[in-house]
């Protein structure tokens, strides 16, 4: 089985990585995001201009270049793609694509230019293309003077889905993980809609993490400050058009046998009841290292931050207007008057 632990974005999902390391029956992948299925330009990208909707206007080429670059962008000398796989991302993922591919050819078309430089528009493709149909003119023949490429062609392969989860399984094995065992696999799938990941993987799951907002918005305002960009905070208006657009377009689960969605608080302020939801989801039994990796005595200092900064009280309660069925109920429980270390 594939456990994908996956949250929106510090929502605590790492909490539920750690407490799956306690298992004797996983093997856990959490030195990076293995989010090679959702990212833009990656699989799913692949999926829509190969299989759902392919054109005639080369749909196929610009989503096979960009999957290129993509791959390419992840094979850096400190990349985690690269040190997980034992340095086999690059040439699985170029196998994998040029098992893809129906057609290539050496040629060029006027989508080249789009995202270049004005030198590159106006020198490149406008003088020089003039130049080439001023040759073709003349010459009565083809001359190449236009800078080409390779293109490529791929037009609903019959077997995209089947090389995908060979391609996926490819990459897991190379990270030298035990397949007797199930493999945890971080942010692997989308936090609002990760079934439509599914179809690329070998038997997954998923369970889904989610976290109270007002402690999110503190989180970025006082806690992970730069790494927190990715969301807005300058103004709690801002945030909570976020976080509500974020949430309100999450996708109805399909298949509950598959998906479960947590909160973050539930795993710390109900330990047992939480585990043992974890536990019937997943099927695993032996817990033989409780709370060595995830203690929800220490992490429970993770939450009530909206407590223990009273600048935000006014924020805080714009917050509890605006999004109050993503509240979690802390009332129920013992205010946190003294915030210790959280790891």
């Amino acid at each position: 089985m594939i456990i994908g632990v996956c949250g929106l974005g510090y929502t605590g999902s790492s909490a539920v990585v750690d407490f799956l390391k306690e298992f004797d029956e996983n093997y856990v992948i959490d030195a990076m995001e293995f989010a090679l299925a959702y990212i833009p330009d990656g699989l799913e990208d692949l999926e829509y201009h190969l299989i759902k909707s392919p054109s005639r206007y080369f749909s196929s080429d610009i989503a096979i270049r960009r999957f290129k670059n993509y791959i390419e962008s992840r094979c850096t000398p400190c990349s985690k793609y690269k040190a997980v796989t034992n340095n086999k991302f690059k040439s699985l993922s170029h196998d994998y694509i040029e098992s893809l591919i129906q057609v290539n050819w050496q040629g060029t078309w006027s989508f080249d230019s789009v995202g270049t430089t004005w030198w590159e528009k106006n020198f490149k493709r406008r003088l020089l293309g003039r130049i080439q149909m001023l040759s073709d003119k003349v010459l009565k023949k083809f001359v190449p003077i236009l800078p080409e490429r390779e293109m490529c062609l791929s037009i609903r392969p019959e077997n995209f889905y089947e090389l995908t989860r060979k391609y996926i399984k490819e990459i897991l094995m190379s990270a030298c993980c035990d397949d007797k065992k199930n493999i945890v696999l971080n942010q692997p799938f989308s936090g609002d809609n990760p079934e439509k990941s599914f179809v690329f993987f070998d038997n997954p799951s998923a369970i889904i993490v989610d976290r109270d907002p007002r402690d999110l918005y503190i989180c970025a305002k006082k806690v992970v400050l730069s790494y927190g960009r990715f969301m807005p905070s300058d103004t709690v208006e801002t945030f909570v058009k976020y976080y509500k657009a974020l949430r309100i377009n999450q996708n109805p689960i399909n298949d509950i046998s598959r998906v479960l969605k947590i909160n973050f608080e539930d795993l710390i302020y109900e330990y047992d009841d939480t585990a043992k939801k974890i536990f019937e989801f997943t099927g695993l039994k032996n817990h033989t290292s409780k709370k060595r990796f995830f203690n929800p005595d220490v992490s429970k200092n993770n939450t009530q931050l909206f407590r223990k900064y009273n600048e935000f009280n006014d924020e805080i309660k714009y917050i509890e207007q605006e999004l109050t069925e993503w509240l979690f109920p802390f009332d129920k429980y013992v205010p946190l008057t003294n915030h210790g270390k959280s790891f």
